[in-house]
Parts: C-alpha cells; sequence; structure tokens
C-alpha cells in the first residue's frame, strides 16, 4: 500500500517568508522614491527661487542626494577647477544647482540652490561643494549661448551687453503660466544682490540695462 505523502504548507516553508521579504522592501523604497519625487516637483517655488528651510529639512530626510540621482558630489577646486560656468539642461524639464560649504548636505551647508530652465551661469570658487541634476557645466567662455530664434529668445539666463544686447523688451508669460523674472547684479552668488523681481501672468515690459543678470522662467521675449 503507497504511503500518503504529506506536504507542508506554502506558508510554512523559510523561503516564502524570505520572498515576501524582499518583495515587500523594493515596493517600500520605489513607493518612497517616487512620494519623494512628487514632494520636490510640487514643491518648485512659483518664482524660481529657494526653499523655504522647512522644505529643505524634509527634502534632507528623503535623501536628497539620491532622489536627486548624483552619487558624486564636487569640490571646487579639487574635482573643477574655479571659475565662472555655463550650466545647460539636459533635457526639457528644468535644471537644478545645489551650492554647499559642506559634503554632506544639510540645511546649515546650503550656499545656494535654484530651479531653472534652459541655462544658468554661476561663479564657483575654491572650496565650494556643487551637486546637480539634470545638468551639463562648462566654462562660459566655451558656451555658445543662443539668442533670439524667429524673434524669440526663450527662458534662461542671460549677460545684458554680452548675450543679448541692452534694450527695452516684452516678456510674454506660457500659456495658462505665471511667469517670472528677476535682475541680479552678478553670477557670483555670495556676492550679487537682486535690484527687482516679479511674477506676471500679463505680458510685462521692461528695461534691459548693460551690465544687468536677467533670470527668467515659463515665458518668453518677443521683438
Amino acid at each position: 500500500m503507497q504511503e500518503t505523502q504529506i506536504r507542508e504548507p506554502l506558508h510554512m516553508k523559510w523561503w516564502f517568508w524570505l520572498s515576501i521579504f524582499f518583495i515587500t522592501a523594493f515596493v517600500v523604497n520605489a513607493t518612497t522614491v517616487h512620494q519623494s519625487k512628487s514632494y520636490l516637483i510640487s514643491k518648485i517655488p512659483n518664482d524660481g527661487g529657494v526653499f523655504t528651510i522647512e522644505d529643505i529639512t524634509v527634502m534632507s530626510a528623503l535623501k536628497i542626494d539620491s532622489i536627486f540621482d548624483t552619487d558624486n558630489i564636487f569640490l571646487v577646486g579639487e574635482d573643477l577647477p574655479s571659475g565662472v560656468y555655463f550650466a545647460m539642461t539636459k533635457s526639457d524639464e528644468m535644471g537644478y544647482l545645489l551650492l554647499l560649504d559642506s559634503s554632506v548636505v544639510n540645511v546649515e551647508a546650503v550656499i545656494w540652490q535654484k530651479h531653472f530652465e534652459s541655462h544658468e551661469i554661476i561663479t564657483l570658487v575654491d572650496g565650494m561643494f556643487v551637486k546637480s541634476r539634470n545638468v551639463s557645466m562648462f566654462p562660459v567662455e566655451e558656451a555658445v549661448i543662443s539668442g533670439f530664434s524667429d524673434n524669440v529668445l526663450a527662458a534662461g539666463t542671460y549677460r545684458v551687453g554680452k548675450d543679448i544686447p541692452p534694450g527695452i523688451y516684452t516678456l510674454f508669460p506660457g500659456l495658462d503660466e505665471v511667469g517670472f523674472v528677476e535682475f541680479f547684479s552678478s553670477s557670483d552668488v555670495t556676492n550679487s544682490v537682486t535690484s527687482f523681481s516679479k511674477n506676471f501672468n500679463e505680458p510685462t515690459t521692461l528695461a534691459f540695462n548693460t551690465g544687468d543678470y536677467v533670470r527668467f522662467l515659463r515665458a518668453e521675449i518677443r521683438k
């Protein structure tokens, strides 16, 4: 007479629970990263400016370095020379630059950070640490900054008198968007002074003077 073989229930097998553990860990990690990215996107300031200390604290808790896909942090003076850099976005998404006085990403270490469209011009000083997202950087003297195309100047950061001629210009916000424009004195963020900034949802006419730096988002200039 053949003996009846008793099979051990699936839930009693060690490998079953080990598999459940790894699957659960993967789902939780993927969900956390997705929620973190959604949070960061939702918290981009309307004026393209800096986050609040509370925002940065939350982002640090969410491991801002891994979310931004930047495993490395670069020390100016060792990993790359000091100087004025042209930072260009790699895709249609906004670029992001974060300057720190420490290799540890926390609130106290933040010198400056900015979301920007198209390109940014930034002075990097020895001793600064740099992180970025969706950005390629190279010395500004090697940059070819696109000017007007079909009488339209796209959003970005420009030096008046070098990248665009001085004059009276009208900025048009994007469709159903709030545009932002600011004038500042220098690409050296530790010494730069903002002389004017404005959000706008209708065409805005402003004077661009030689020596000004101008940054505008979600808008374009039309001749």
